[in-house]
């Protein structure tokens, strides 16, 4: 109707009876379908049936807009490299001329992608070793510990600035060695964020 027509996307959503949310994820699913009808290895799998990967792609952000790199204005994936892998993953891959089963058959499978890719490595062997299956790789899946630390350290902090004086004065070497774990600590976590930001310590 936009492009046969010329209708706007005001009109197309009033005809259809949806709300403009809705009508952006199908207009992304009909140019993602498009740009995989014009690639070279996977076009001739571009059927309307892979539609419907395409709409739980587009409610995954971590998945479109970050691993595939979704762009609204340009109307297509930027990264190709991922992309191809994407497409390996609901058409299979070709191996030594032969096609392999697709590792994500069933559309509603695309959404076990966001807990698998919580898990970093587990993804890229998922994405990398052709015989490891969705399931197989999620049962690997190591999943980190919900802490909302930084509440936790703030609460903590203004406890140790609320130590009384004469605590302090009347401290016992249990509590020294308490807090001088706790400088141990901060300084190493410290040490870890340095040299993930390759930030020289400041003296």
């Amino acid at each position: 109707m936009m492009l046969d027509e010329g209708r706007t996307h005001l009109e197309v959503k009033e005809i259809l009876g949806i709300n403009g949310r809705r009508l952006n994820i199908l207009w992304r699913c009909y140019k993602a379908l498009k740009q995989m009808k014009n690639d070279s290895e996977y076009g001739e799998f571009a059927t309307p049936k892979k539609f419907s990967f395409f709409d739980e792609i587009f409610k995954l952000p971590k998945l479109y807009k970050e691993w595939l790199e979704w762009d609204d204005n340009l109307g297509y994936f930027k990264n190709g490299h991922n992309i191809k892998i994407m497409y390996g993953f609901i058409v299979g891959e070709e191996i030594d001329g032969e096609r392999k089963e697709p590792k994500i058959a069933d559309p509603k499978d695309v959404r076990k992608l966001s807990n698998l890719m919580e898990d970093t490595v587990q993804f890229n062997r998922f994405c990398q070793t052709s015989d490891l299956g969705l399931e197989d790789a999620l049962r690997g899946v190591v999943v980190k510990p919900q802490i909302d630390w930084r509440l936790l350290l703030s609460n903590n902090l203004n406890a140790l600035t609320q130590l009384p004086a004469t605590d302090l004065q009347e401290a016992t070497q249990a509590d020294i060695n308490l807090l001088e774990k706790i400088k141990s600590l901060c300084e190493n976590h410290l040490k870890m964020i340095w040299s993930y930001q390759g930030v020289a310590k400041q003296e």
